[in-house]
């Protein structure tokens, strides 16, 4: 069935009349953008959409949804930008903004080569969503206890990532030195690891490297390095709020492991965390392990007000804002390190039963 359907849609594509590959010769030709899109509700008639550049978030254009069609024209004196097609909330897709024709409801052939080989990356990567979901409800329909649950569901995330990290990682190369390339990289981020995405920042071109997201790729990346397993920690000083000031020097590298959770008020996952941390903490609590939370990204009232309600025993940071992740390398929380008691990172990006047995492994040193 799925192979039929695969087949109904190719012949669908070939025979919508706009979809024709001779646009392609008016795209390379144009001095001006069109770019056309329709969509599948109507209720957006007569609201604006915009066209927002992806390296930066600013509106770049704008133009009145009429019926289901939109229709933006203008000139263009950037390079190739990423962008997307936005109304409040809703994104109504992503292309390559070019002084040419572009039509978001048939991007795979009435486009430039630059935005065939955009949604052909996308095509890639959605395809491994769409398996890595598929897996995923054959795997709670068989597994029901829900530890194990929990344990292959990680194990089925790794496995994607890795799939999707390669995905992104062979665009990459092919488009090194374009905007396919910025996209690919962005990607790469989120699921590759960090030693290779240095190699591949390595490789790449000016077009990529005068992004703003990818200069913030580059700097966070090096700090990530700079702080990997096995260096030593660096040090800050931010003020409390109080009229005191904290160091993380005043815990890490005192001759003690030191369990480090980064982490904010606003934040689900950090305080699904929470009993975890609370159970390491209870057991192993002393003078050879300590606990030390760092609140990040967040405003301080609301920092406290959760530090009270969760009732977390162990010492914090509070009021640090942006420059842990900075210095660390780090752009998304939990993000929790373990440090050894000379100050050395000993692991990071513990989470759940992973950072259960890795604290156990050095307490029974």
């Amino acid at each position: 069935m799925k192979k039929l359907f695969i087949l109904w849609v190719a012949v669908a594509m070939l025979l919508l009349p706009a979809c024709k590959q001779a646009s392609n010769k008016h795209s390379v030709e144009s001095s001006s953008y069109e770019i056309k899109g329709k969509l599948n509700d109507s209720t957006y008639h007569g609201k604006t959409v915009y066209l927002v550049r992806h390296d930066d978030n600013v509106k770049i254009d704008s133009t009145v949804i009429v019926g289901v069609n939109y229709v933006f024209k203008g000139t263009t004196n950037d390079v190739p930008t990423y962008c997307s097609v936005v109304e409040g909330r809703a994104n109504f897709g992503t292309l390559i903004l070019e002084n040419a024709v572009i039509d978001m409801s048939c991007k795979d052939s009435l486009s430039t080569s630059l935005n065939m080989e955009l949604a052909k990356m996308q095509k890639a990567t959605a395809k491994q969503h769409q398996a890595e979901a598929t897996e995923r409800t054959e795997l709670f329909k068989k597994v029901t206890e829900p530890m194990e649950k929990k344990r292959q569901n990680i194990l089925l995330r790794e496995r994607s990532s890795k799939v999707l990290a390669e995905i992104y990682k062979s665009y990459f190369l092919a488009n090194s030195n374009n905007e396919v390339g910025v996209v690919a990289l962005m990607g790469y981020e989120n699921y590759g690891n960090k030693q290779e995405l240095a190699q591949l920042i390595a490789k790449a071109g000016e077009a990529v490297l005068s992004r703003q997201r990818v200069e913030r790729i580059v700097k966070l990346n090096a700090a990530y390095m700079r702080t990997d397993i096995g260096k030593p920690f660096v040090d800050f000083t931010i003020d409390q709020g109080d009229g005191t000031t904290k160091s993380f020097s005043d815990y890490v590298g005192k001759g003690k492991y030191v369990l480090v959770d980064f982490w904010a008020s606003w934040c689900g996952p950090c305080l699904a965390e929470v009993p975890v941390v609370t159970e390491v903490y209870e057991k192993y609590k002393g003078d050879k392990f300590e606990v030390l939370g760092v609140a990040v990204w967040d405003e301080l009232e609301k920092t406290k007000a959760i530090f009270e309600k969760y009732k977390m025993p162990w010492p914090h940071i509070l009021n640090t804002q942006k420059v842990p992740g900075e210095l660390y390398g780090f752009q998304s929380i939990p993000h929790i390190i373990l440090f050894a008691p000379d100050g050395t990172v000993v692991a990071r990006g513990l989470r759940g039963e992973e950072l259960k047995a890795k604290v156990a492994e050095v307490m029974q040193k």
